[in-house]
């Protein structure tokens, strides 16, 4: 019997999980994995690969160990993305699928042609096995198959402890395992978060007085900036652990001043070789040492390398190039002392080069975050045409977006050398990081994403839908009326089933949002890092009008950030394009193009010009001569990005695809788009899609 489950009867009457307010038992434990044992004969043979399909429940553990008990090898997803599912069964060489949802949960079989040698090694050797994915962020995520018994192992003989713990990283992490087996080892309480927002984490801390809260700085600085830490008492925390990604020493002090008699551990560890026992040098300091009996280390030009009991057997879908003779080279950039504590001051493959000079960004990072005015930062590099790169920051501010780049430059300058100081700064509404709350630098998710896809493939699809739309364009056609009392045609669907079914042949995982589609609900989208955007027909009453003002809008949105767009006028035969970093272009030529005239030259919606709107352009101030021009669709954003016209006031409702395409376009310019009333840009995929009131300029 596995010792882990056995040593369920010393904790017996014990809470050993809080899921959604209601309470388990050790006991209650036990007697569920045993029940889940007697099922398993029947449906899961000894060793096979089983995907178990959920994020932490009560139900998710049980069959965690039972499968473990049972010798099987298994693959933790908590992704909601199908596709993501799907991928990750496929290459795992899972042959069945445990769903688990509101505790009832479904085995079905998945047929694999082929597996793995290292999966027949842990069959052979009746050894249990799991198989964990990195996050994919820097390219295809890696599928890791580790030996689980001697992960579990690891945890044995800890001592008993009673005290409320929260698990926050996820269900197929090595961090969020390593929390589980710590509170499972040492008969303590793991706390199940619903949400992973800063207000749900802080009310639970308040509410079962949680006193260790392992984290991420991403997190920990959410934390701060929703002041969640004011609105519930949090003195019952006693640890607070952080890991996943490098801490800025500013952010660090700044959390130190919110939560004084807290300690401040950095745990440290990798997917690849486990979790290190590691200690901080004090709550105040960034250096650590790493003091585990099962694990080596060593640096080998500033990087840090790693040998451990329990690493990774290896990578079922990848080749072993980032381990050399036994050791893992981490990609983690390190600082050491003589009396050897480490400091992480970055990744290698996030370095910027600035003609010749590297710059870290957490460095650049750290300095903005002591800024009075910015909330967080994210630094990364861009290409540059003289230096090769160049530095760019995002930050998130209050601060009008013109006066935070002066404030900004103005408070690096004698802090760091001219070539760090961020040549760009953007204003965000929130910097990007993964699910699992680490920051995702740009030059690495858009353009990996970005490399792959090629912009004429998506403008052969507008050209291909365009062919489509123009035969019903240039006949009778009927018109039915959406409930929003927007109006539909029979090219609207035609267009967006050539589309999507398009896309979906190119880029099969990649979702699709589009206005003729059922809406999918937020707390799926949510968690979609890419998706596209699309409008078939944008300006539908142009296209009933027959005044040729109307276009097919495609748009790659990462998050919040529309990072591709194509917009095809199929009348007027005008093709706008742009993906990021490769500049926007109408018709092969690059834009803006310059063009000399004396007026302010002001476009606005030719079928919804709203009160406001003409109130807007009345009171713009200007030495110049207005002139309005009315114009239909998206080809608005496409003038203000080619430079016929200055400003484009949207004082009206639009919804995110009437926009996301030529809002690509008009930022690749190098123009700008923000909502009204602020200097903030447009955000997607937000939980209502309704965009607010917004300027092009």
């Amino acid at each position: 019997m596995c010792w882990l489950v056995s040593n369920f009867k010393n904790f017996d009457n014990k809470v050993a999980i809080v899921d959604d307010t209601k309470s388990y038992t050790y006991k209650e434990l036990f007697l569920k994995v045993k029940e889940i044992e007697g099922s398993l004969s029947s449906q899961i043979e000894d060793g096979e690969v089983v995907a178990v399909v959920d994020d932490y429940s009560f139900y998710s553990i049980s069959w965690l160990l039972a499968l473990h008990k049972h010798k099987n090898i298994i693959v933790p997803i908590a992704s909601k993305i199908q596709s993501e599912i799907q991928d990750r069964v496929k290459e795992s060489f899972s042959t069945k699928i445990v769903t688990i949802k509101d505790g009832k949960y479904i085995v079905t079989p998945h047929k694999q042609s082929t597996t793995h040698k290292m999966i027949s090694t842990l069959q052979k050797n009746s050894s249990s096995g799991l198989i964990l994915f990195s996050s994919g962020s820097t390219g295809k995520p890696k599928a890791m198959i580790h030996n689980f018994d001697n992960l579990v192992n690891h945890y044995k003989d800890k001592k008993e402890k009673s005290m409320n713990m929260l698990v926050f990283l996820m269900f197929d992490h090595i961090g969020g395992l390593n929390t589980l087996l710590n509170i499972l080892s040492m008969g303590a309480t793991m706390i199940i978060p619903k949400n992973r927002n800063a207000d749900d984490i802080c009310k639970l801390v308040q509410e079962y007085k949680i006193r260790v809260l392992p984290s991420s700085p991403t997190f920990l600085n959410l934390i701060l900036m929703s002041k969640a830490d004011e609105k519930y008492d949090l003195k019952s925390l006693r640890m607070i652990t952080y890991g996943t990604e490098t801490m800025p020493e500013s952010l660090l002090f700044r959390l130190k001043e919110k939560f004084p008699k807290t300690k401040f551990l950095q745990t440290f560890g990798t997917s690849e070789t486990g979790i290190a026992n590691a200690s901080s040098k004090s709550s105040n300091s960034t250096f650590m040492k790493i003091n585990d009996p099962n694990l080596e280390y060593k640096i080998v030009k500033n990087e840090l390398w790693l040998k451990s009991d329990t690493q990774v057997m290896g990578y079922l879908n990848a080749s072993m190039d980032s381990f050399e003779d036994g050791w893992f080279k981490t990609g983690d950039l390190v600082e050491s002392t003589a009396d050897g504590y480490l400091k992480i001051i970055g990744r290698s493959k996030e370095i910027i080069n600035v003609g010749g000079e590297k710059v870290l960004p957490n460095e650049i990072e750290s300095i903005l975050l002591g800024m009075d005015e910015v909330d967080d930062a994210i630094v990364y590099g861009e290409k540059n045409t003289i230096t090769g790169q160049s530095v760019v920051c995002d930050v998130v501010t209050d601060t009008d977006a013109k006066e935070i780049k002066k404030l900004v430059r103005k408070y690096c300058k004698n802090k760091i050398p001219r070539y760090k100081i961020p040549t760009k700064v953007n204003v965000v509404e929130k910097t990007n990081f993964s699910d699992r709350f680490k920051k995702i630098r740009i030059k690495n998710y858009r353009t990996n994403m970005l490399n792959k896809i090629n912009i004429k493939d998506i403008e052969n699809i507008a050209l291909k839908a365009s062919q489509e739309v123009l035969m019903i364009y240039n006949q009778d056609f009927d018109v039915e009326y959406k409930s929003d009392n927007s109006p539909l045609t029979k090219a609207d669907l035609k267009a967006n089933d050539i589309i999507c079914s398009s896309l979906k042949k190119l880029y099969p995982n990649i979702p699709i949002m589009s206005e003729e589609n059922k809406q999918i609900e937020y707390n799926i989208r949510t968690n979609w890092q890419y998706y596209w955007c699309i409008d078939p027909i944008d300006g539908t009453k142009e296209f009933i009008k027959k005044n040729g003002e109307f276009t097919i809008n495609i748009a790659l949105v990462y998050k919040n950030i529309p990072i591709l767009g194509v917009v095809y006028a199929p009348v007027l035969e005008d093709m706008y394009s742009a993906k990021e970093g490769f500049g926007a272009y109408k018709n092969g030529i690059k834009l803006p193009i310059k063009r000399e005239h004396d007026k302010l030259v002001i476009v606005a919606s030719k079928s919804h010009l709203s009160d406001e709107t003409k109130k807007f352009i009345q009171d713009i101030q200007t030495s110049q001569k207005k002139l309005l021009i009315s114009k239909g669709s998206s080809l608005k954003l496409c003038m203000v990005a080619e430079g016929i016209a200055d400003i484009y006031p949207r004082l009206a409702p639009t919804m995110e695809w009437d926009t996301a395409a030529a809002d690509a376009i008009v930022r690749e310019s190098g123009k700008i788009s923000y909502q009204y009333g602020t200097n903030k840009p447009l955000v997607y995929n937000k939980k209502e899609l309704l965009n607010p009131w917004f300027i092009v300029k």
